[in-house]
């Protein structure tokens, strides 16, 4: 597949040989983890954890979290256990990804009651106990901003307010890397919601 190709060979430049090999390892089991399945897009689903690890990249965000970027959807979206990230890719790997499947589970209590913005962050926290969750999380959320053009106008909705919760934890936590966006439209839109926060 060019595109791993492509993302290892970068992914030695930055982060060296080893590194390199713990990701592929990833690439590789969230790749035959999700081999069937497809995003709205029409696009194989690999390529969505693909895209987010990418980002995390961008971020400079160190080997755990790029790794977990790539696993972020296998608890979510396959049958996979997290026993088997736990025994594969180790402590922290697989408590930044349980910490993201937990986050799509406090997502859902906030429609029910949205005036538990602090509460909410604070759970985040707790839970997960590393702010590496909620730059996992925002990747995936921009990410899936940058495919709207693929989903339903209220889904498309749904991810904007869910990118800017991110970005407000992001923000909250005091350790908001530099992220690079695709486009004038998305800075543009990124700045303006954090603004009214």
């Amino acid at each position: 597949m060019e595109m791993e190709k492509e993302f290892l060979s970068k992914i030695q430049k930055i982060y060296g040989k080893a590194n390199r090999e713990v990701i592929e390892k990833a690439f590789k089991f969230a790749e035959k983890k999700h081999k069937g399945q497809m995003r709205d897009s029409g696009e194989e689903f690999i390529v969505h954890p693909y895209n987010v690890a990418k980002i995390l990249v961008g971020m400079q965000a160190d080997v755990d979290s790029v790794v977990s970027g790539l696993l972020h959807d296998v608890l979510e979206n396959t049958k996979t256990n997290d026993l088997e990230i736990l025994n594969l890719f180790g402590e922290t790997v697989h408590k930044l990804c349980v910490g993201a499947s937990k986050v799509e589970l406090i997502k859902k209590a906030r429609r029910v009651n949205p005036e538990e913005n602090e509460n909410l962050r604070k759970m985040l926290l707790t839970l997960s106990g590393d702010a590496r969750v909620a730059f996992v999380k925002l990747a995936d959320r921009l990410h899936n901003m940058q495919t709207l053009e693929s989903k339903e106008p209220s889904d498309s909705l749904t991810n904007q307010m869910a990118l800017f919760l991110y970005t407000v934890f992001c923000q909250l936590s005091g350790n908001c890397p530099a992220i690079v966006l695709d486009s004038p439209e998305e800075t543009a839109w990124l700045v303006g919601m954090i603004r009214l926060k």
